[in-house]
């Protein structure tokens, strides 16, 4: 079992929206009460930056999404 990360490239958005669906439906729904693919699609593309993403890969197979902003003091773990 091989476990990597690789950068982010802008064909990675749908990707990364997906990771955000599976993680975050549930909640929006019940905070919320629905969850709008159109609108939460627009919301993900708007509030990510690429350069502070990776995907993680298991074999070679992208199944998740590790975000993280580095600062001269310390690195901050935005979203896993």
């Amino acid at each position: 079992m091989q476990i990597g990360l690789r950068p982010t490239s802008n064909v990675d958005f749908e990707f990364i929206h997906q990771v955000t669906k599976a993680a975050m439906q549930t909640y929006v729904e019940q905070t919320w009460g629905s969850w709008v693919d159109d609108e939460q699609r627009v919301r993900t593309y708007n509030s990510i930056d690429l350069s502070t993403h990776q995907i993680i890969q298991l074999d070679g197979r992208d199944v998740g999404c590790l975000a993280v902003e580095r600062h001269s003091s310390h690195l901050q773990l935005m979203g896993l």
